[in-house]
């Protein structure tokens, strides 16, 4: 027995006869309608009357155009999602509920996630929903504790310190916004942190199981450390210079000092010319001459010389008032394990935090915490998808019979 076709209905449109959409039957049957007697076949997303997010909704490949495979696709799917497929004809702004088809597993979907929209926005008892409602997607989510996105923020948990720690990882990693527009971590970013952390112990744990040779002044090698890098290229200099001297005589007073550089700030106020005067030799240069340290040293640089004697030749070759070459380089190579720790050092990532700090986040097995709290968020991901597809619902029942009269037939046109 043949299978009856579809009958459809035609009217007069701009003096030309076109097929007239007049019942829900003709959108259930719409695939079937020979494109030759569609009036279009494409259209632009931006520029027309019917709401662009709607129409962005249909433009699946995301082109801004939307063709005939796209639209039957839009009419397949609504047509499924509601009992009754004639209600889309009025295309009025209010959604009823009770238009869903909980016959499908995805209308009971969609029903369940319509009625947390609904809670959500406080409307507990509405029977309809608006695209007012469903458009607004920060009011949807700002209400709930996960929401399916795989971001969590402070109000994902009650707990205080792990809070804290989120808030901590926000600070070192930057955040990300939840559906609800709040700012908050992902998995990724947990992870990082974490990682980071541990590295940083893995760091500082080498540090202490060679503190005399890495730490040669324990908790004060890097305040030291940083004097000995303030003095370290002009010590050298001086050296070199009494090297020089050495070699040759005749340079000593141009190692020290061409008077001509001196002669022309000899008339202003000194105080105010210490920038050149820092780029004269440390101390006066004479052949193999060791460097004082107490006095006779360039004033510009008495501050760091006597920061240095105190940190490092103190502690080290107490109550010295010079300094030799060969004792020089005995300091310079007391700091080669330090330099060599340093440069080992992980990412900049929490250094701030320091390890304090960093050894409480990592005993309170917060990483695991905030694990758990992305994974029941991420739980909820299709219920979340399921919201959005309630908009997408809601503005199908609005707008597509309108695209569709006037993309079949350009029926508002004439």
């Amino acid at each position: 027995m043949a299978v009856q076709k579809h009958i459809w209905n035609f009217s007069m449109v701009g003096g030309v006869k076109r097929v007239h959409l007049v019942s829900g039957e003709d959108l259930l049957h719409l695939h079937e309608l020979d494109q030759k007697l569609w009036t279009a076949l494409s259209c632009p997303v931006n520029g027309l009357e019917i709401d662009a997010k709607t129409l962005s909704l249909i433009d699946t490949n995301g082109d801004e155009q939307i063709r005939v495979p796209e639209i039957l696709e839009a009419v397949a799917w609504i047509t499924t999602v509601l009992k009754n497929p004639d209600v889309l004809l009025h295309g009025e702004g209010n959604f009823e509920l009770e238009y869903i088809n909980t016959d499908t597993e995805e209308g009971k979907n969609l029903y369940a996630s319509a009625k947390t929209i609904l809670r959500n926005l406080g409307k507990a008892e509405a029977n309809y929903l608006t695209i007012t409602d469903t458009e607004d997607i920060d009011a949807i989510f700002s209400a709930a504790q996960f929401n399916g996105d795989g971001v969590i923020t402070e109000d994902s948990t009650t707990d205080v310190a792990l809070i804290e720690t989120l808030n901590t990882i926000m600070a070192c990693t930057g955040s990300v916004q939840d559906r609800g527009g709040k700012s908050g971590i992902n998995l990724t970013q947990v992870n990082v942190f974490f990682e980071a952390c541990q590295n940083y112990i893995n760091w500082i744990n080498e540090s202490q199981q060679s503190t005399q040779t890495i730490l040669p002044m324990g908790n004060n090698t890097a305040m030291a450390y940083e004097s000995f890098n303030k003095v370290s290229s002009k010590i050298n200099d001086y050296f070199l210079r009494c090297q020089l001297a050495a070699f040759n005589a005749q340079t000593t007073g141009v190692l020290n000092l061409a008077n001509e550089r001196v002669q022309l700030i000899s008339d202003k106020n000194l105080t105010t010319c210490l920038d050149e005067i820092a780029t004269y030799p440390l101390a006066e240069i004479i052949a193999d001459k060791p460097l004082p340290i107490v006095h006779g040293l360039n004033p510009a640089w008495v501050d760091e010389m006597h920061q240095f004697k105190t940190l490092v030749i103190d502690a080290l070759m107490p109550n010295q008032t010079v300094l030799t070459e060969n004792n020089w380089r005995t300091f310079e190579n007391t700091f080669v394990a330090y330099q060599n720790w340093l440069a080992l050092k992980p990412g900049s990532l929490v250094d701030d935090l320091g390890i304090d700090k960093i050894n409480q986040i990592t005993k309170q097995q917060h990483q695991e915490k905030l694990i758990q709290l992305i994974e029941q968020d991420l739980a909820l991901a299709e219920e979340a998808n399921n919201i959005i597809l309630v908009d997408k619902m809601v503005r199908y029942h609005r707008d597509i019979f309108t695209l569709l009269n006037n993309f079949v037939t350009f029926y508002d046109f004439y």
